[in-house]
């Protein structure tokens, strides 16, 4: 089917001033781009008024940890966004490869046990997925996370053999699309990687010509040390994205002192961050307590918060104003709590922050993620609007449906538009930020632009909203209302 955007702004995405002008798409492809008057397609779309971009880049979803990747392929909370495709695997966690079976990676944030699992590598995945009908594009790093602990369930250096087994589960996973690899927050400052380990490590980041996504930890006063920690990578050649980077912004002085150490970095390999506008952070049992109390055993690990060594620490770190902020977000074993404030959930109690996140663990089995609401400052814009920093958005499908709270979660891509109209942006350099360059950092292909012959991921924005979104040139939301029809496909790296 031939379809015609007629009489738009076009803001191509490459930071280039808007041009006024038509968009052709043919078998879900840009084929002609200008002046098509006399052009007759098959259905023709008036964009007067509007600005035709391309499809917006999710660095960050959480619709592969929530299985909303498999399960709900309306995708409503991301297309009315405008987000075309959500890169996965994200914070250490991918859905593949699954060396035993099993998704107890992603059990903080889903009912995992509801799925047939009938694939192991992530080109299984990929095919399984491939042949689904999906409302946006999906592409996944492989979590090292999830690798490392069907090797061992404790933090624990890796022995040599295993550390050469982590390597060869990595290389196929990436020879089988995946972008790279992802590190938590944990993993990225690497507190257990053994000298062997970070060697492989190394080498497999070379070899594969692999890109590098690691989570900015949470809490730090120096974030400075973790970006120079991160970016130790970029000196083997590996292209390296820093996610969740609103963290960074604690300070002025650490905020100038990250962009520095990136900007730095960047002469040896491609460096960009992403962050979300929305001012909420992910974040699991295991970023609350103790990392020196960690057990995968809920009932351990309840006993071991409750020990008045581990009280103390707990107690600083979530005074009564932080737990305020906090919010369950997903308990797959207690519904429930969903949605719930913690601060609330202990005030009821009648128990202390480390009585409350003992009950938690008890009541959950230790399956329960949260979102906490972080300070929104002039830093915070700083980071969103620096030009190295991309969207991430936390968003995946059913949102809406889940609880007041989760409610507020979405609408990161039109809450940054806000921002940069605000703080006097540019629309071509905001554009940018959402569709080019994601799509050349992640190797995705002829993406993110609209030039002849790409992939006709579009978006027609009125009024700086998506009122018309094409997915591979499916019209999936027409005057800002969902239709039926999907056009999601599986994207593998391009190197």
């Amino acid at each position: 089917m031939s379809l015609l955007i007629k009489g738009g702004d076009i803001v191509d995405g490459s930071g280039g001033a808007p041009k006024k002008g038509d968009v052709l798409l043919i078998a879900g492809r840009i084929a002609a781009i200008g002046n098509l008057a006399s052009y007759k397609a098959e259905r023709t779309i008036s964009a007067n008024g509007c600005l035709i971009v391309p499809g917006f880049i999710d660095m960050a979803s959480g619709a592969d940890r929530h299985l909303s990747v498999l399960s709900d392929h309306r995708a409503e909370e991301l297309l009315l966004q405008g987000i075309t495709t959500v890169i996965g695997g994200t914070s250490g966690i991918s859905l593949a490869p699954l060396m035993y079976g099993s998704l107890e990676a992603v059990s903080n944030w889903s009912k995992w046990e509801s799925i047939n699992v009938d694939w192991h590598s992530m080109g299984d995945l990929m095919n399984i997925l491939g042949s689904t009908k999906s409302g946006v594009n999906f592409a996944s790093f492989v979590g090292y996370d999830t690798v490392r602990r069907s090797l061992s369930k404790k933090k624990r250096s890796l022995s040599k053999s295993e550390s050469q087994v982590m390597a060869h589960t990595l290389s196929s996973a990436i020879q089988d699309g995946a972008l790279g690899i992802s590190l938590s927050a944990e993993d990225s400052v690497a507190p257990d990687m053994s000298a062997e380990e970070a060697r492989i490590f190394g080498v497999l980041l070379q070899s594969e010509k692999a890109i590098l996504a690691a989570d900015l930890p949470l809490f730090l006063k120096k974030t400075g040390e973790a970006v120079e920690s991160i970016v130790k990578w970029t000196r083997l050649g590996a292209p390296t994205i820093i996610q969740k980077f609103s963290r960074a912004a604690v300070s002025v002085k650490e905020l100038a002192r990250s962009f520095e150490i990136m900007e730095s970095a960047s002469v040896s390999a491609r460096i960009i961050a992403s962050a979300c506008p929305l001012g909420f952070d992910e974040l699991s049992i295991r970023s609350i307590v103790p990392e020196s109390i960690w057990s995968e055993d809920p009932k351990e690990l309840s006993a071991n918060i409750m020990k008045k060594r581990n009280s103390a620490a707990i107690e600083k770190n979530w005074p009564k104003e932080r737990l305020a902020k906090l919010w369950i977000t997903d308990a797959p074993t207690a519904d429930f709590l969903v949605g719930k404030n913690v601060a609330e959930f202990a005030e009821n109690r009648e128990v202390s922050a480390t009585e409350c996140f003992a009950k938690i663990t008890e009541i959950t089995s230790g399956r329960v993620s949260f979102c906490i609401e972080t300070e929104r400052s002039k830093q915070s814009e700083e980071v969103i609007l620096h030009p190295r920093v991309a969207i991430e958005s936390g968003a995946y499908g059913s949102m809406n449906e889940r609880s007041d709270f989760h409610r507020k979660l979405g609408g990161a891509f039109p809450e940054f538009f806000e921002i940069a109209n605000r703080s006097g942006m540019n629309i071509e350099k905001a554009v940018a930020k959402t569709s080019a360059l994601p799509a050349v950092t992640c190797n995705l292909g002829k993406r993110g632009l609209i030039e002849e012959g790409f992939a006709a991921d579009i978006v027609v924005m009125k009024d700086r909203r998506p009122n018309w979104v094409f997915v591979n040139g499916i019209e999936s939301v027409s005057e800002g209302v969902l239709t039926e029809d999907r056009g999601g496909k599986v994207i593998k790296r391009h190197v």
